[in-house]
């Protein structure tokens, strides 16, 4: 072989090609991640091919080390003096171990005291060339280098279990053993160090979801990001709540799959919960904490935990109780904007709760309307406070009255003011809308949710047993979810599907329940108004297949149904979920590469 062809230099692909399983051009950027508007990378560190190297020597020499600085005045102790009295600083003098654990380390006297043999014979085997076999270069391997590690690992005084560790040049699969023996969780130790995701999903939120949650300053967290060695404890727990919620709600992570992006939200999840065990987040209460609990109590309803959602929707509303929120209006200390914010974070509390009622019959804590002002934050466009403001005045029309219709449990029949009350709020629930200068995104949580309303207050008549199919009145008929499905039909053609799917799942459950009465609505009726609906089923099966999460529940449970209901005259409905709505999985998965 040719000196020129052993020092040709070999070439590997990006980062993104060799995780997606395709031929890259070795060019920077590469032709694929241009087409696909990915970000190109160099940067995966090739695993070394052959054996790995011994490790027995260099643990001879270290315990022949140990026992030598034992019977020997070593001065080696006297040239590292400096080290060993900045160790002692750092984590405390050995009088103090009793207080401060076990692990507590005050020199190089206690350090193989503080570490179980399993780490040392691991630490043992990393330092594997002959000049680092010294005790000073093992202080800074242990403490300095892997201080993370000593932080969540030896400081647990869990033992470690299974077959002894040895050396290993592959750090992640030294965290793989570690993970095993010591139950660390690596999920939520991985997410909790990435302040790169954690930045992303910040500039997500405020570029897609701001107008759906306009009640966080933007400085303000930046401020956080750039301060990120000084953040306390419920500042932290915000920004990773955030991040749970846009890895959920927001599918413009490049990187990451919908099922990565599920693990990485539980993470950060799981990360807010457990920081929140040694803190008094329930005796001091800030805004902060009650926006983690509602970022939180968002995200479980998207993964499908609706408890856990309904949990922290109540948490969220204790904590501002207790932060002074439900009576902020009447509070002149504070500013103004900072007044506004609070305000908008208990109606959305109000509008969440209410909405979790509807959803289950849950019960409810917030029983009148709180008080918004239509007001503009400063440097805010103003179409999001009358966004806002209109959302907040559909579930403001659910007082009392509704509630305790709604609650009955029996079908003992409606009174005469429930007749006149029930009819009263569809004919405020079908008022058009004034919306022209709002923001598509808010549009389209105010004109679905309008639709979802009118069809709550029908199943509420149907309930009280108020729906004939005599009655003169239209929103009493049997034929109303067809109506209202035709509304929703006419308002999906001015929506786009990213606008929609910012809401996360709940309006996607919202367009369900919807389509699953107009076709409950549709196996009652005679088939003569059948035809004319064909479209408006059609747009409703294909809004909710725009979300992959959607498509996976709701459209196979309508699917279903229509197979259930084509024996008797349905047929020429069977078809619609076939085409172009289910997408096969084997095109997501190469899609999503």
């Amino acid at each position: 072989m040719s000196t020129e062809d052993s020092t040709k230099e070999k070439k590997f692909p990006c980062d993104q090609c060799r995780r997606r399983k395709v031929r890259c051009n070795y060019a920077k950027p590469c032709d694929r991640c241009k087409s696909h508007n990915l970000p190109c990378a160099f940067e995966s560190i090739r695993k070394r091919r052959g054996p790995r190297p011994g490790t027995g020597r260099v643990i001879n020499e270290l315990r022949d080390s140990s026992l030598s600085q034992t019977t020997e005045s070593a001065p080696l102790h006297n040239s590292d003096t400096s080290q060993i009295d900045n160790t002692e600083q750092i984590f405390g003098s050995h009088q103090s171990t009793t207080a401060a654990g076990p692990n507590h380390v005050a020199g190089t006297d206690h350090i193989s005291t503080g570490i179980p043999e399993q780490i040392r014979t691991l630490h043992a085997g990393l330092n594997s060339h002959d000049n680092q076999s010294s005790p000073q270069s093992f202080i800074d391997d242990a403490y300095f280098t892997f201080n993370d590690f000593a932080q969540n690992v030896l400081s647990s005084t869990l033992p470690l279990q299974g077959q002894r560790l040895t050396g290993d040049s592959s750090l992640s699969s030294i965290w793989s053993r570690l993970e095993d023996a010591a139950v660390v969780d690596h999920e939520m130790f991985s997410t909790g160090t990435s302040w790169y995701e954690i930045e992303h999903g910040v500039n997500l939120f405020f570029d897609k979801m701001y107008a759906v949650y306009p009640v966080v300053d933007e400085g303000y967290l930046r401020s956080l990001l750039d301060n990120r060695q000084s953040l306390q404890g419920s500042e932290q727990r915000l920004l990773w709540s955030i991040c749970a919620l846009t890895l959920m709600a927001v599918d413009a992570w490049p990187t990451m799959t919908l099922d990565k992006r599920t693990l990485a939200a539980r993470g950060y999840i799981r990360q807010c919960l457990q920081d929140r065990i040694s803190s008094s987040y329930i005796e001091n209460a800030s805004v902060e904490d009650v926006l983690t609990s509602l970022f939180i109590a968002v995200t479980y309803f998207d993964l499908k935990c609706r408890k856990n959602s309904w949990f922290y929707v109540r948490e969220a509303i204790t904590l501002a109780q207790a932060a002074g929120m439900d009576t902020v209006g009447g509070d002149l200390m504070l500013q103004p904007s900072e007044r506004l914010r609070r305000q908008r974070i208990y109606a959305l509390l109000y509008v969440s709760e209410r909405g979790a009622f509807i959803h289950d019959t849950l019960p409810v804590s917030i029983l009148s309307a709180p008080e918004l002002l239509c007001d503009t934050l400063p440097g805010e466009d103003p179409s999001i406070s009358t966004g806002l403001s209109m959302l907040f005045q559909l579930f403001s029309l659910l007082d009392l009255n509704y509630i305790q219709a709604r609650s009955k449990l029996s079908l003992s029949g409606g009174t005469d003011r429930e007749y006149v009350e029930l009819a009263m709020l569809q004919d405020q629930l079908c008022r058009v809308l004034e919306l022209a200068n709002v923001s598509e995104t808010q549009r389209a949580d105010v004109l679905i949710t309008q639709q979802w309303l009118r069809l709550m207050v029908w199943q509420t008549a149907l309930r009280l047993g108020l729906v004939s199919s005599a009655s003169m009145n239209p929103s009493y008929s049997y034929d109303y979810p067809i109506q209202i499905a035709s509304s929703l039909h006419e308002v999906l053609k001015t929506l786009s599907s990213s606008a929609i799917e910012v809401h996360g799942l709940g309006i996607f459950e919202k367009q369900f329940e919807i389509a699953y009465s107009l076709l409950d609505a549709l196996t009652l009726s005679d088939g003569t108004q059948s035809p004319q609906h064909h479209e408006t089923l059609r747009s409703l099966l294909e809004s909710l297949s725009a979300s992959p999460k959607s498509r996976d529940v709701y459209v196979r449970i309508l699917q279903n149904k229509m197979g259930q209901d084509s024996s008797r005259k349905n047929d020429r409905y069977i078809h619609l979920a076939n085409v172009q709505l289910l997408v096969d999985d084997r095109l997501n998965q190469r899609d999503s590469r």
